[in-house]
């Protein structure tokens, strides 16, 4: 098994990091009554939780990333870069990694903000009980989509994604078991995903 295959089965890290998340909004927003100005800081990390709705093989999954984020043009374009996994499941879903880099559009008012983002990456599967259940498993993806965000601190906030994310299988196919092929080559699909988590400037 590769390295992004086990990387993809660790449910017992995404139960830590969902405790991690929950445990910094609370925190966070205990101590975000006071007013304050947002930290005009050019970098950020956040941390999130997430779900992914593939239909395409009648799967949702609850997963976990991590990104980080420059704040190359003040106030309005960031680059990002994001990694997300998806773990396997005790029903023996293809566990999932994905890899975003690109733009996020975005402006705040007060503590509220809103953005748009367009990032090109690549998603794999692998892990389960049947690792082959997808022909080819490493793909482009494109992550389109936007959110809002809340300023809790001066350098803490929160923020929620909801994104189509654009896969092209190609002529990648499912498998009901070896050598049994299920239907036409997948081609493009999209895929609902959304995402809630902490981040912190610096």
């Amino acid at each position: 098994m590769s390295k992004i295959s086990q990387a993809a089965a660790l449910p017992i890290s995404a139960k830590r990091l969902f405790r991690f998340v929950g445990a910094l909004a609370v925190l966070a927003f205990l101590l975000g009554a006071a007013p304050h100005a947002r930290a005009q800081t050019p970098f950020y990390l956040g941390a999130h939780i997430g779900g992914h709705r593939l239909a395409e093989m009648d799967q949702t999954r609850v997963g976990y990333g991590f990104r980080l984020g420059y704040e190359a043009y003040l106030p309005f374009i960031s680059l990002e870069s994001e990694v997300n996994f998806f773990p396997t499941t005790s029903g023996g879903n293809l566990g999932e990694t994905q890899a975003f880099f690109g733009l996020k559009f975005g402006k705040h008012v007060g503590r509220w903000g809103g953005f748009l983002k367009a990032r090109p990456g690549f998603t794999h599967f692998g892990g389960g009980a049947f690792p082959q259940r997808l022909t080819e498993r490493t793909k482009f993806a494109l992550d389109l989509g936007g959110g809002v965000e809340f300023d809790l601190l001066e350098k803490v906030g929160l923020r929620w994604d909801v994104s189509n994310v654009r896969i092209h299988y190609g002529d990648a196919m499912l498998s009901a078991g070896p050598g049994s092929l299920i239907g036409a080559p997948l081609g493009t699909r999209n895929t609902f995903q959304t995402t809630f988590g902490v981040v912190l400037h610096f």
